[in-house]
């Protein structure tokens, strides 16, 4: 009869492994106390491993899992479209019996606004990062419990304390993005003097009528103020001197713009790169490298003076109705094999160190993806832009425009 009891309770503990209820390292302590071997028990597992078996289930904290199956195992992130392999959403359900919702918006404006309004429903978001800061001013996300993410250890420096989150109390990291030159290299040689400077891009006459830059505010401003040794963040906080380093970058972009083919949204520029229209713009990387895919004399580098470095972090809404779920979520998109699935998938960089090994040679090897750190040094987050300082730059964004 004990035999029996035994084998029932092994059935049941193989079924909640199974139904991903408890963890593996559970399940072998239980099953260890019931009188099973290690190695029956490993056999065990071997047959029940879901398909990421190398960083499944292991890294699932057993309190994050049980706050979960409270909540009823549901899921509801807003995303930023084309950010995210959908494969991976399925994935996450199947393995964690998971039911997710996932909805995909066009920028951070709506997120913000549906966050704000309350009772969005969401339980995870991706905000542009500077508005990371804004949203906790406002009590509208709430802290992350670091022992539930226990992945947040493998995160690229850059998404360590960050300037926008210090101490990472309320986002986890997902992937960076940097802007930098994307150039012809049949049209814009590298022997010449102004490469791998902001230079070339204001100064570039031989280029005339073939250099694109995106119409956005900090886009335009942060690159010049960058080629004139200003931070892009100048103006916060706000002095005549700020007032000063703006005006300088004015007349930067307003000398620069009959070299233009013109100012355009980042679809047109990937466009224009892609046909040979556009020999050398300031670009995303993971736009330049879907570009690259059609053209491949399109290449990509970061200016020694820096450009603008995004992240893309995942917060919590202050009122989510499953924030152990999101807790999983998080953890699970820093896994080292999803990240390098999401870096195939969307062409930005990894944001964890342990994900490389898992892509595929060209692409660890492309400067566009993985920059070096010193790259990476001249590089800065954007930091929120109020009052005087947001106003002088509406005024330059309108009189450049014209």
């Amino acid at each position: 009869m004990k035999e029996i009891s035994k084998n029932r309770k092994l059935d049941e503990l193989v079924a909640d492994l199974a139904s991903c209820k408890i963890t593996r390292r559970k399940f072998v302590k239980t099953g260890l106390m019931l009188g099973f071997s290690a190695t029956f028990l490993g056999g065990i597992i071997a047959g029940h491993s879901p398909l990421e078996a190398a960083s499944s289930m292991e890294d699932v904290p057993e309190e994050c899992l049980k706050a979960v199956r409270k909540e009823g195992s549901k899921l509801n992130v807003m995303n930023w479209a084309e950010f995210i392999d959908t494969g991976r959403v399925k994935k996450f359900e199947k393995e964690f019996k998971i039911k997710v919702i996932y909805d995909a918006v066009a920028n951070s404006s709506i997120m913000k606004t549906k966050i704000s309004a309350g009772k969005s429903g969401y339980d995870a978001f991706y905000p542009s990062d500077y508005m990371v800061l804004e949203m906790k001013e406002l009590n509208l996300i709430q802290p992350i419990n670091h022992d539930w993410i226990p992945n947040l250890k493998t995160m690229i420096e850059v998404l360590v304390n960050p300037s926008y989150d210090p101490g990472n109390k309320y986002s986890s990291g997902y992937n960076i993005s940097t802007t930098g030159h994307a150039y012809n290299k049949d049209k814009v040689s590298d022997k010449d003097p102004k490469f791998g400077s902001h230079a070339i891009i204001f100064e570039g006459k031989e280029y005339k009528d073939h250099i694109g830059m995106l119409k956005y505010t900090m886009n335009l401003l942060g690159p010049a103020l960058k080629y004139l040794g200003h931070s892009i963040n100048t103006g916060e906080p706000w002095s005549e001197g700020e007032r000063q380093k703006l005006m300088q970058a004015k007349e930067v972009l307003l000398k620069q713009k009959p070299l233009l083919a013109g100012y355009f949204v980042s679809t047109q520029i990937k466009e224009g790169l892609a046909s040979n229209e556009l020999w050398l713009a300031d670009y995303y990387n993971g736009g330049t490298l879907v570009a690259q895919s059609r053209n491949p004399k399109v290449e990509f580098y970061l200016p020694k003076e820096g450009d603008v470095l995004y992240a893309m972090p995942i917060c919590i809404p202050l009122d989510a109705p499953h924030p152990a779920a999101a807790h999983l979520w998080m953890n699970y998109v820093l896994r080292p094999k999803v990240q390098a699935a999401i870096a195939e998938f969307t062409k930005y960089p990894p944001g964890t160190t342990t994900a490389a090994k898992y892509l595929p040679e060209d692409f660890r090897k492309n400067p566009a993806i993985f920059p070096t750190k010193e790259q990476l040094n001249n590089m800065e987050y954007r930091k929120p832009i109020t009052g005087k300082n947001k106003e002088v730059r509406s005024k330059i964004m309108a009189e450049v425009m014209l």
